[in-house]
Order: structure tokens, then C-alpha cells, then sequence
């Protein structure tokens, strides 16, 4: 009897081992009032999630109907704009991973909204190498690892043929902590495209994501995941599909008819649209190819700039390139002339100005190629005329930042560092613009100590509006050499560290749009 019943409990054992979580817990299709939670085991059970807004009392439970090994629970009637945790386990109550601070999720603000958004970009990234690590890793630090709002994949995301295990290896491992919390907007490159049944729209991308096709996340229902589009607070983003361009692009195809009917009835402050193959570019791949490139760009942008989108992300040629606000550039690089050119400044520090109440819609879209989150290539003459700023050199990843009517865009390498910033407001012509005179000051908001300064000094942002600031650290010949990133609701602390710097003296500033900026000398003592 005891050996049967030490068989018994082995077997028990290996059972309940065998239960593990082998990919995730991820998220998609994040919305107001509803998110989906998807997991993988190693073998198929019912599961089950709980969920609550106490880290401390977790006990809201969704459950599956029946077995399988490949999770997908949709959690609805949430609350717009309401941190959740959440717990995985079976339908026994037996957890699968105990809980953690980072197992839990936002939902979006009510449509419409003018709440701050963090929004994340990368493209070609799935590597699984340094620069895709060192490009996650320098976001982190920029942000100070904040919660990430809207999180853009611009295709490639699994190298090189977008198999199951690549996902796997490049995706799924490599990111781990932020698949839990964000939710995750995906489209799809050419070689996630290796692994797709063109026809039949299955395979491993389809397989793995659930995306929005029947227009529950916001816009209009496109009938199928290769293209759709969702509303996130007053940003609406469209995610299209560049691999149906050579197939399926024309001026009456399926996914155009339909980005015309979502555009048509969009009504957000700010659009942004994106997808994999660049329209601009004369890195690794060259706009000007004929093909889908060419396609997207004669079909495609004509239909975003008439309906006054915003900017556009891309990715395909292995660097970074931005453009001017461009408006009326459809044809090949040669064609390109200085009336296409909206604005000739660089959106920074003076952002480019959109007007709610212009008689023309179409007022300019700025279109960026972030394709160097992973991948990077030093091939090309990154010279197309439309583009401001162009670099092949480093790995990086596109922050931005929406807040009321300012959108800023910053392209952050592995360190962390700032390469390119943009702005874009949105005011009506009938807005008289404020003296910076009269303009509040931070003062009363911003604190920082101790002063002087040994190893590391901190700012604190003390405020109940929601609000980014950036500060930077200033030599006294005007270079910049520390530059960082604060999202502020309540209490925020970002600790500066020094202990690298030369002794002496340094200017900090802190800017935050429509307030006149912090300065302060700062000592730095070792």
C-alpha cells in the first residue's frame, strides 16, 4: 500500500509539473472596458483568470469552457482608465505562477479623451540580439521603466521566417516583463510573412495574436486581423498590412475601401498610422523600388494625407529616417521639390502646428522609419530629399508622447540617449499664443536634492495633473549629458546619477509643455 501510494503521489507530482506556462501571460486588444489575456501551456487544461484592483485581494474570476493548451480569455465590464492585477491558474485554483507586481494591466481611457499616452515603437526587432536587448533595455531607462500605454510592433518581429519558435526565442523571451502589463499592436513584415499562408491568412502571426476585426477597440470593423485599427484615449491608430501591397493594393482593394471608411468617420485629435515597408526611405531598401513600397505610396498616402493623418511609422530598411511635414509627395525621390515641404523646420523645440479649424484637412503627415530596433545595416545613401534626419548608425526605438493637444516624438538608442525629437500641436486658428512670460513656472511642483551633489541627486515632480517633463543635465559650454524622461501623476522621483560627471558646475532644466522651465545650478562634488 505505501508504494502504491508513493506512485500515486509521483505521479501527482509530474502531473501538476507538467501544467507550466510555457509562453506568456501577453495581452491584447486593449480597450476601455475590456482586454484579452492570452497564455500557452505545455498541455491542454481549463483555465482561469482572477483579477481585482487590490494587489492584495485578486478574486474576480473569468473561466475557459473547455481544455486546451492555448489561452485566450477576453475580461469585459472593466473600468476605462483603471489599473487591474491579475493572477493565471486553473479551474482547481491552482496557480501556474505566483503573483507578481508586474502581472497587471491598464485599461484605456474612455474614447476621446485627452488623457497623457506613452506609446512605444519598434521595428525589425526580433533578433534576439544585443541591439534588439540593448534597444529594449535603453527604453527602460529612458522611461524609468513607467508603464507603457500603446505598444507598436512595425513588423519583422521575429527573424527570419517568423516561425512559432522564433517567436518564441526572439519575442516571447526577450520580453517577458513588458508582455505582461502592455498591450501589444502588432503588424506584420516580410518575414513574419515566411511563416503565413498568404491565401488563407493563417499561420504562426495569425495564430498567436488576437487582433480587432470587428471594430471593438474602436473604428470600423475591418472583417479580418492582417489590418485594423482602435482608439486609445484622443489618438486613433490604423495597423495595415504592407504584405498584401504586391498582391492586393489597388485604389479599390479590400483593406484601401476600408481604411476610407475608418478615416472617414474618425474623429480623434491625433492619428497615427502604421505598418511594415517605408514609403521614404534610402536606407537598406530604397523607396523607390518598384513594388509594394512604390504601391503604398502612390495608393496609400494620398488617401492618409487627404484625411489629415498625422504621422505615419515604418519600418524594412534597417536605420532612422524622418521626414519634414510633407504634403502632395507620391512619386519617386527625383520628383521630390520644396513645395512638398509644409513646414522647413525641424519640429523642435517649436513644434509643427496643426489647426482643428483650418479649411484644409490635409496639412501635413510626417512619416518615420524606425527600422533598428534590432536590426541595422549600414548599406544605403539615407539621402532621400523628403526625409529631415536620417542615421544608420545605432539601434534604437521611437518614444511619444500625447498630451492634450502635443504630440512629441523622441528616437532613443541603447543608452538611452535622445537622437532626433519632433513635435506636432494640434490649436485652433483662433488661439492667440501665450508670452512665455505668462506661462506658470514649476517652481512649486519640481524639487531637487540634495545640492551639492556626491554620487546621484534626485527630481521629484510633485503634481495631480497627469503631465511629461524632460530633464537634462547641461555642461556650462552647452552640451547636453543627461537627458531623461518623467511621466508625472501624483509623487514621481527620477534619480540623476553623477558619479561619472566631472566635479563643477551644471544646469539642470526641466521643461514641461506650457510651463516656463526649471533651471538650477547644480555642484557636483566627489
Amino acid at each position: 500500500m505505501r508504494t502504491v501510494f508513493a506512485v500515486f503521489l509521483l505521479v501527482a507530482s509530474i502531473f501538476a509539473e507538467a501544467q507550466t506556462i510555457i509562453r506568456g501571460p501577453y495581452l491584447n486588444t486593449g480597450t476601455s472596458t475590456s482586454i484579452i489575456v492570452r497564455w500557452r501551456t505545455d498541455q491542454p487544461v481549463t483555465g482561469k483568470v482572477l483579477y481585482g484592483t487590490d494587489a492584495n485581494n485578486i478574486n474576480t474570476p473569468v473561466l475557459e469552457t473547455t481544455a486546451t493548451s492555448e489561452h485566450i480569455v477576453t475580461i469585459s465590464g472593466l473600468q476605462p482608465a483603471t489599473k487591474y492585477y491579475y493572477t493565471l491558474t486553473d479551474t482547481d485554483d491552482n496557480a501556474y505562477q505566483a503573483a507578481d507586481s508586474l502581472r497587471y494591466f491598464r485599461t484605456a481611457p474612455v474614447p476621446g479623451a485627452k488623457a497623457p499616452i506613452t506609446i512605444w515603437a519598434i521595428g525589425d526587432f526580433g533578433t534576439g540580439g544585443a541591439g534588439q536587448i540593448g534597444t529594449r533595455n535603453g527604453y527602460d531607462y529612458f522611461t524609468n521603466n513607467q508603464h507603457t500605454d500603446v505598444w507598436l510592433w512595425l513588423g519583422d518581429n521575429a527573424y527570419s521566417d517568423g516561425t512559432d519558435q522564433e517567436y518564441q526565442d526572439k519575442l516571447f523571451d526577450i520580453y517577458p516583463n513588458h508582455l505582461k502589463n502592455t498591450v501589444a499592436w502588432p503588424c506584420p513584415g516580410n518575414h513574419d510573412y515566411k511563416s503565413i499562408n498568404l491565401l488563407t491568412n493563417t499561420g504562426p502571426y495569425y495564430d498567436m495574436f488576437s487582433l480587432p476585426e470587428n471594430g471593438e477597440a474602436g473604428g470600423v470593423a475591418s472583417g479580418e486581423e492582417g489590418y485594423y485599427s482602435f482608439d486609445y484615449g484622443n489618438v486613433h491608430f490604423i495597423s495595415l498590412n504592407s504584405e498584401y501591397a504586391i498582391w492586393f493594393l489597388t485604389n479599390n482593394s479590400q483593406m484601401v475601401s476600408w481604411l476610407k471608411q475608418d478615416l472617414a468617420q474618425n474623429d480623434k485629435d491625433f492619428t497615427i498610422v502604421f505598418w511594415h515597408k517605408p514609403t521614404y526611405s534610402k536606407g537598406s531598401h530604397d523607396s523607390d523600388e518598384l513594388g509594394d513600397m512604390t504601391l503604398l505610396r502612390s495608393i496609400v498616402n494620398p488617401i492618409l494625407e487627404e484625411n489629415g493623418v498625422d504621422l505615419v511609422l515604418q519600418g524594412h530598411s534597417h536605420g532612422y529616417e524622418r521626414s519634414y511635414l510633407l504634403k502632395g509627395h507620391f512619386g519617386t525621390s527625383t520628383s521630390f521639390n520644396s513645395s512638398m515641404i509644409v513646414d522647413t523646420a525641424k519640429g523642435s523645440p517649436q513644434p509643427f502646428v496643426k489647426y482643428y479649424d483650418a479649411a484644409d484637412v490635409n496639412q501635413g503627415t510626417i512619416y518615420n522609419v524606425v527600422g533598428c530596433s534590432g536590426q541595422l545595416s549600414s548599406s544605403g545613401t539615407m539621402d532621400h530629399p523628403a526625409n529631415y534626419f536620417s542615421s544608420n548608425l545605432l539601434n534604437g526605438s521611437l518614444v511619444i508622447t500625447v498630451d492634450s493637444n502635443l504630440l512629441v516624438a523622441h528616437f532613443i538608442d541603447t543608452a538611452g540617449n535622445i537622437l532626433d525629437e519632433y513635435k506636432i500641436l494640434k490649436q485652433s486658428i483662433a488661439d492667440t499664443v501665450t508670452s512665455l512670460g505668462a506661462l506658470p513656472t514649476l517652481d512649486d511642483v519640481v524639487k531637487v536634492y540634495p545640492n551639492p551633489a556626491d554620487e546621484q541627486f534626485t527630481v521629484q515632480v510633485n503634481s495631480q495633473e497627469y503631465g511629461f517633463y524632460i530633464v537634462e543635465l547641461i555642461t556650462l559650454d552647452g552640451s547636453v549629458v543627461v537627458t531623461r524622461h518623467i511621466r508625472a501623476n501624483g509623487n514621481a522621483l527620477q534619480t540623476i546619477d553623477v558619479s561619472q560627471l566631472h566635479q563643477g558646475s551644471y544646469v539642470l532644466r526641466v521643461h514641461k509643455e506650457g510651463a516656463q522651465d526649471l533651471v538650477r545650478r547644480i555642484v557636483v562634488v566627489h
